[in-house]
C-alpha cells in the first residue's frame, strides 16, 4: 500500500507540477546575492512568491509578514505610507534585483478615498505601485540585470481609460470598473515604463482565476464578486499555482534584456509561461496613450506626496505630436 501511495504522489506531483505547468518553480534558479521586494506578502500569491525567492537564496523584504530577513510594513492606501516604505528599504540596502508589486484590493466595497482623494481601487492597485516603482528606480538601475514585476488581470478587458476621471472622482462604488481600470492603468503605465527604462525589464503578468485570501475581504453585495468568492475555490487555481506567472517572470534567466512581457496562464489555467496580448491592447500599447498616461500619473503622484518627495521622471524616446 505505501508503495502504490508513494508512486501516486509522485504522478500527481508530475501532473500538476510539470505536464500542467508548462514551467514549474522547480526551475527557479540559485538567487543567493538576489535582493527583492514583495509587496501583499502578507498571504496568498504574493506570500507564495516570496517565500519562494526567499528558498532560492534570494534576501527578500516583504510588505507584511516577515519570510527571510526584511520585514517592511506599509498601508498601501496611502501614498505617503508608500514614500515611507522606499525610503525603509533604501536604509537595508543599496541594490534591488526583483520588484513584485502582488498588493491590490478586489470590489472592497461602497466608494472610498485614499488620504489624497483617490478611489481606493484605483490607489491601492495602480497609483501605489506606480509611485512604488519610481521612488526605487535609482536602486533598479544601479542592479544588472534588474526586473519589475506588476500584477496584471484579465479583468483590465472591463477597465475604461477616461482622461477626466484618472482619480476615479466620478465613480459611484469601488465595483468591477475601478478594479478593471485599475488593472488597465497599471499595464498600460507599465508598458511605457519598459519604454524609458532602457536597462530594467518590466513585466506584467496576471494569474487567471484564483482561489485567493483576497476574496475574502471584498463585498459581498456585488452579484459578480458574490459568484467569484463562491465558485473560484471550485473552478480556481489555489494561491501557490495562481503565484507561478509571477515568479516566471521574476526569476525567468531567458527573460533578462526583454525589456517587456505580458504573461499568463492559457485558458485552462495551466501552462503559466504564455505571453499574450493583452484584451485591451489598442489602448496598452498606444504610443500617445501610453506617453500621456505616464505623465498624468507623474502630475498626480507629485501633487499627492509634494514635489520635494517625488523622484525624476525618466523620459521618453517618444516625442507627441501636440
Amino acid at each position: 500500500m505505501d508503495w502504490f501511495q508513494e508512486k501516486a504522489a509522485q504522478i500527481e506531483k508530475y501532473l500538476s507540477e510539470d505536464l500542467l505547468t508548462g514551467w514549474s518553480p522547480a526551475n527557479v534558479p540559485n538567487l543567493t546575492g538576489k535582493v527583492a521586494l514583495v509587496t501583499g506578502a502578507n498571504s496568498g500569491m504574493g506570500y507564495a512568491t516570496a517565500l519562494k525567492l526567499a528558498e532560492n537564496g534570494a534576501e527578500v523584504g516583504s510588505h507584511g509578514k516577515a519570510l527571510k530577513l526584511h520585514q517592511l510594513q506599509c498601508d498601501m492606501k496611502s501614498l505617503q505610507n508608500v514614500v515611507q516604505l522606499a525610503e525603509e528599504f533604501k536604509k537595508q540596502s543599496q541594490k534591488l534585483d526583483i520588484l513584485v508589486n502582488m498588493a491590490g484590493v478586489f470590489y472592497p466595497g461602497p466608494l472610498d478615498k485614499t488620504k489624497e482623494g483617490i478611489e481606493q481601487t484605483l490607489g491601492i492597485n495602480f497609483f501605489a505601485p506606480a509611485l512604488l516603482c519610481l521612488l526605487l528606480l535609482d536602486r533598479l538601475k544601479a542592479t544588472h540585470g534588474s526586473r519589475i514585476v506588476n500584477m496584471g488581470s484579465a479583468a483590465e478587458a472591463a477597465g475604461k481609460l477616461q482622461w477626466d476621471n484618472l482619480k476615479g472622482e466620478l465613480y459611484k462604488d469601488s465595483g468591477l470598473t475601478p478594479y478593471g481600470t485599475s488593472k488597465l492603468y497599471l499595464t498600460t503605465w507599465s508598458k511605457e515604463l519598459s519604454v524609458r527604462l532602457p536597462d530594467v525589464d518590466v513585466f506584467t503578468v496576471h494569474p487567471g482565476l484564483v482561489a485567493t485570501p483576497l476574496h475574502s475581504k471584498s463585498d459581498w453585495k456585488y452579484p459578480l464578486n458574490a459568484i467569484v468568492k463562491v465558485f473560484a475555490p471550485y473552478l480556481g487555481q489555489g494561491w501557490k499555482r495562481g503565484a507561478i506567472s509571477t515568479i516566471y517572470a521574476a526569476t525567468e534567466p531567458s527573460l533578462t534584456g526583454r525589456r517587456w512581457g505580458y504573461f499568463c496562464p492559457n485558458l485552462f489555467m495551466t501552462y503559466h509561461n504564455v505571453e499574450r496580448t493583452p484584451f485591451n491592447h489598442r489602448i496598452i500599447y498606444n504610443e500617445h496613450t501610453g506617453w500621456r498616461l505616464f505623465e498624468e500619473t507623474g502630475r498626480i503622484l507629485a501633487a499627492a506626496i509634494g514635489k520635494d518627495k517625488m523622484p525624476a521622471m525618466p523620459q521618453s524616446p517618444f516625442k507627441p505630436d501636440y
